[in-house]
C-alpha cells in the first residue's frame, strides 16, 4: 500500500498511526486518518482549516465523541491509578532484554492454540482465526480497518498512473460518506464545497507538474 502514496501521503499514514496510538485505539480509521490530515500535511490541513475544520477542532470533536476505549487503554488507565506508568515499564523492559523479548514472553503463557477440525485439515479452507496477545504490557500491533484500507485503494486507484497525495486520501474521504464526515459536519463543514476545493487543488496541481515537465 505504502508504495502507491507519495512521501507525503505515507507521512500521512505514518502520523494516522500515532494519532490511534497516543489514544489508546487498537486500529486505524477513518477519524484518525482525518486527524492526520489536518496536523500533518500543510496543504490539507489549510483546505480543512478554510472549510471550518482545524486540526484542534477536529480533536476535540473526536475525543468528545463518545468514543468506547480500548481494552488496551482500560489496562494503563487501571495501573496508572496505582502509580505505574505502563508505557515507563515496556520501555525500560525493552532497553533490558530486547524490543522483542516481552513479546515473545508473552506469547509464551497465551492459551493454548485451538485445533483445526479433521476436515479443515484435509481442505485447508478455513483458516484459524489470528490469534491476538492480550498481555497489556506487550501491547497490540495496529492494523487498518477494511475501511480504511478500501479508503486507501479507491484514492491510489483515483491517482493513478502517479502515486496518491495527500489530497487524493482526503477527497476520498470526504466524498466517501466516511465515519470521519461526522464530524466535519459536526463542525459545519460543507462536504460538497470542501469536495470541489479539494478537486481544484489537485487539478491546478497536476496542470502545474504537466507545464513543469
Amino acid at each position: 500500500m505504502f508504495e502507491r502514496l507519495d512521501p507525503s501521503a505515507t507521512k500521512v499514514l505514518e502520523a494516522a498511526f500515532s494519532e490511534a496510538t497516543s489514544l489508546g485505539d487498537d486500529a486505524i480509521c477513518t477519524e484518525h486518518l482525518l486527524l492526520a490530515l489536518a496536523t500533518t500535511d500543510t496543504l490539507t490541513a489549510r483546505l480543512l482549516a478554510e472549510a471550518g475544520a482545524d486540526g484542534a477542532d477536529i480533536r476535540r470533536v473526536f475525543a468528545t465523541g463518545g468514543r468506547r476505549p480500548s481494552r488496551h487503554r482500560d489496562h494503563e488507565t487501571l495501573l496508572a491509578t496505582l502509580g505505574i506508568d505502563l508505557t515507563d515499564v515496556r520501555r525500560r523492559a525493552e532497553e533490558t532484554f530486547g524490543t522483542d523479548a516481552v513479546e515473545r514472553a508473552a506469547w509464551r503463557v497465551r492459551p493454548r492454540r485451538p485445533r483445526r477440525p479433521l476436515w479443515s485439515w484435509i481442505s485447508c479452507s478455513k483458516a484459524l482465526p489470528r490469534r491476538r496477545c492480550d498481555s497489556p504490557l506487550a501491547g497490540q500491533p495496529l492494523g487498518l480497518i477494511p475501511r480504511v484500507k478500501r479508503l486507501l485503494d479507491r484514492a491510489t486507484g483515483a491517482a493513478r498512473p502517479q502515486p496518491a497525495t495527500p489530497s487524493h486520501l482526503l477527497l476520498t474521504l470526504v466524498s466517501g460518506n466516511e465515519p470521519a464526515c461526522e464530524i466535519l459536519t459536526a463542525l459545519g463543514v460543507d462536504l460538497t464545497a470542501l469536495g470541489a476545493a479539494i478537486s481544484r487543488q489537485i487539478d491546478e496541481h497536476g496542470t502545474l507538474g504537466e507545464r513543469a515537465s
